[in-house]
């Protein structure tokens, strides 16, 4: 099979003032022959959102949005942002599931267990009710000792413990599995050593990172098959240390030759602000920034199985915002895609190992 550069992609659904706009956008986006869509950006959506509720949105209203897209582009899936809690959740306001810190000590604490057993069921039920075939969770990161560091901010990690984390992932992953549900454990590889906030800049703090702590989540998953889906983050590492790991050879090669993952690399969004610092620096290769995303479109294509991308512009401050003709950004990455694919900067033979873990995960039509 040759390779279909828009099937690795998965593009967010962008924010539009109407549902009319929303499709004129993604219409003109099949042409390119995305692998799917990812409903909500940071877990919002504003043109779904019910009267007098800017941002939210009402359940019924994702189930509809997502069943029409699911009509209207036959052989596309849906992705979700439902980590549980106030954070990056779709399911905001509709799922029981709190952030995972509210469940910190749930093995040792049998009604805390059985609560979020409880939530957690209802959270899975509520997305397969919806559709979503991926979900951006769960996060399998380890904050510093102490809890403390980027990754415990919004109580969305479990615990310090890297025993609890794992307990926790191989909950989470089961249940969406039960429902035919992909999880994609997050972010690879690890978000544990970070202060900064990787959707405003690129980490300075690679040699802070504790592969132990990190990967013993990662290592343990894996080891029982349990993980089926992983996304690499936008972190630096002694491995790596000034590429960010959705980009880094060195990242992959970890993941696959030493953790033995065969699993789905996904690339975290490609126009956060990590990444477009990344680009910003000379040692890159590109000081512009890659505004029009060519080049990070081949690097990433290069190395991951999905790339998730969005047209609007992810600000330092972490604000997303549109731009004039930004949605013409992605036909130029995935023209720079083919391009490197005819002249060979892309050996067409990276794309049989996606394409046989893209079959295997039920993602292609």
């Amino acid at each position: 099979m040759n390779p279909d550069p828009g099937k690795k992609f998965i593009i967010a659904v962008p924010v539009c003032e109407t549902l009319d706009e929303t499709w004129r956008i993604l219409d003109g986006y099949m042409e390119l022959r995305p692998g799917g869509f990812m409903v909500g950006v940071g877990g919002r959506l504003p043109v779904l959102a019910p009267a007098g509720q800017p941002g939210m949105v009402g359940h019924q209203r994702l189930f509809d949005f997502i069943d029409l897209l699911k009509r209207r582009y036959p052989g596309t899936f849906a992705a979700v942002d439902a980590v549980g809690g106030d954070i990056f959740n779709i399911l905001q306001g509709a799922s029981p599931l709190r952030s995972a810190r509210n469940y910190t000590g749930f093995l040792s604490d049998a009604e805390l267990r059985e609560r979020f057993e409880a939530d957690l069921e209802a959270h899975v039920e509520l997305l397969a009710q919806a559709g979503a075939d991926i979900n951006f969770a769960p996060l399998l990161d380890v904050p510093l000792p102490g809890y403390r560091g980027y990754a415990a901010g919004d109580r969305r990690c479990i615990s310090d413990d890297p025993g609890e984390v794992i307990a926790f992932g191989r909950s989470f992953i089961a249940a969406h599995r039960r429902r035919g549900i992909i999880c994609t454990a997050k972010h690879f590889p690890g978000y544990g050593h970070l202060k900064e906030n990787p959707h405003q800049l690129l980490s300075v703090e690679a040699d802070a990172w504790d592969d132990k702590r990190a990967l013993e989540p990662y290592s343990a998953l894996c080891s029982e098959g349990s993980l089926q889906a992983v996304m690499l983050g936008h972190c630096t590492t002694p491995k790596h240390p000034r590429v960010p790991a959705t980009l880094a050879s060195q990242a992959l090669e970890l993941l696959r030759n030493e953790l033995h993952f065969d699993g789905l690399a996904v690339a975290d969004e490609l126009f956060m602000g990590a990444v477009n610092d990344y680009y910003r620096d000379p040692l890159s290769g590109r000081s512009d920034g890659d505004p029009d995303g060519e080049r990070r479109a081949v690097d990433a294509w290069s190395l991951c199985d999905l790339i998730i991308v969005s047209y609007p512009i992810q600000n330092r401050d972490g604000t997303v915002m549109g731009r004039p003709g930004g949605e013409r950004r992605l036909p130029t990455m995935v023209g720079a895609v083919r391009m490197a694919l005819e002249d060979g900067r892309i050996p067409a033979a990276s794309w049989k190992d996606s394409l046989r873990r893209l079959s295997a995960a039920g993602l292609l039509s």
